[in-house]
């Protein structure tokens, strides 16, 4: 049986980064175990609870379903994990991973994938102040457009075109309502009114972003209502991924597995005898267990939203962090889906949209999603999953 690393919440301190010959990975708020399953390469990413829970609370709430794991070889002989580093960007932990026995091969993908990331970070990240999202965010209600560069349009673009396919379910500016709630800025202590949720929602709207594409090489956005925020957290990730994916692609790099908060993208095997990238699909329940695997072949992409994320516990009750636009509440009757797409772009942005419709409007919605599937766990008991057509555990 293979070992593998788990990440876990045994230690906050930890700043090193990237795994040494020993097995022991520690970075910025994880800490690593081995750890081996059936043969499988498993890393469980969790980190402290936005609610004031127990560090075993947590552990059980993991951050992340989404496993990485190698393919078996042919003829079922243990095969070696792949080679993975792992550091903390964007507010979550990263990883990039390609066949044993390659160091130095996968330090110089780490160089790449981490310059990328940073990359992304300083453009759309709402927590760097100076970044060119906070700019716009800066500027709402103003109607003359602030220049952004070719990353900030290119996400927003994807971002607005899921919302009008979604009816809204995704929305970038749904900013506001996650500050109402505690997901952003400083906690709160009761679930808001629903006098206080009908007023955020009124700076709530993705028809009220304004871009200016008349120059491709200059293009400009524009919020129209005083207090509107844009919030990329569901979709920038995915985005950053893909953009790693290219460099290295253009570079000539093949064989690797590139993962940012859960959302991955894959390239070629992990080493011979290999078919892809095999994920295991965590049971969100028991995180213990798996509800299956499925493999990654080349290209594809695979995203994850759950309620076991980040919440917030209000009044004693705890509420998930992914908000139903179109309410201003936190979704309630799901407990994550999974989507596996040609890009991790799409995979990002369906899963949190999946996530709010459901598996009813979620599954016509995907039928104009070509290449795209989903797998939806139901928040009841006993384990009751929906999936699209073409979502097979492999």
């Amino acid at each position: 049986m293979n070992e593998g690393y788990t990440l876990d919440t045994q230690d906050f301190a930890g700043q090193h980064e990237d795994p040494d010959t020993g097995g022991r990975t520690f970075c910025a708020g994880w800490v690593a175990r081995p750890d081996s399953r059936n043969g499988i390469q498993v890393v469980s990413i969790a980190h402290p609870s936005i609610a004031s829970a127990s560090r075993s609370a947590a552990a059980r709430l993991l951050a992340a379903i989404l496993l990485l794991a190698a393919s078996g070889c042919a003829g079922g002989k243990p095969a070696p994990p792949p080679q993975s580093l792992q550091w903390l960007c964007m507010g979550t932990a990263a990883a990039v991973s390609a066949p044993a026995g390659q160091p130095a091969r996968v330090k110089r993908l780490r160089e790449t994938v981490g310059a990328v990331f940073a990359e992304i970070e300083r453009d759309l990240s709402i927590f760097l102040t100076n970044s060119v999202l906070n700019a716009v965010n800066a500027a709402a209600g103003d109607p003359t457009p602030v220049p952004v560069n070719t990353h900030v349009a290119a996400v927003l673009r994807h971002a607005l075109d899921v919302a009008e396919a979604g009816g809204g379910a995704f929305d970038p500016t749904v900013g506001p309502l996650m500050t109402l709630w505690g997901f952003r800025g400083g906690p709160v202590s009761h679930p808001p009114a629903a006098a206080a949720i009908a007023e955020t929602r009124e700076r709530v709207g993705w028809r009220h972003v304004r871009m200016d594409l008349s120059d491709p090489a200059a293009p400009a956005v524009a919020l129209a209502l005083p207090g509107m925020r844009l919030d990329l957290g569901g979709i920038a990730k995915g985005y950053a991924v893909d953009l790693a994916y290219d460099r290295l692609r253009a570079a000539g790099e093949t064989d690797f597995l590139i993962n940012l908060g859960g959302n991955l993208r894959a390239h070629g095997v992990p080493g011979a005898g290999r078919t892809g990238w095999r994920i295991g699909v965590r049971d969100p329940f028991h995180t213990d267990r798996m509800l299956g695997t499925v493999v990654l072949r080349e290209g594809e992409a695979a995203a994850t939203s759950g309620n076991y994320e980040r919440f917030v516990v209000l009044d004693g009750v705890r509420y998930a962090h992914i908000i139903d636009p179109r309410s201003g509440r936190p979704v309630i009757g799901v407990a994550g889906v999974t989507v596996i797409a040609p890009t991790a772009v799409q995979a990002d942005a369906l899963s949190t949209t999946l996530f709010v419709l459901g598996p009813d409007a979620g599954l016509r919605l995907l039928a104009g999603f070509p290449g795209c599937q989903a797998l939806w766990v139901l928040d009841e008991q006993p384990v009751r999953t929906v999936a699209s057509p073409g979502f097979r555990m492999r």
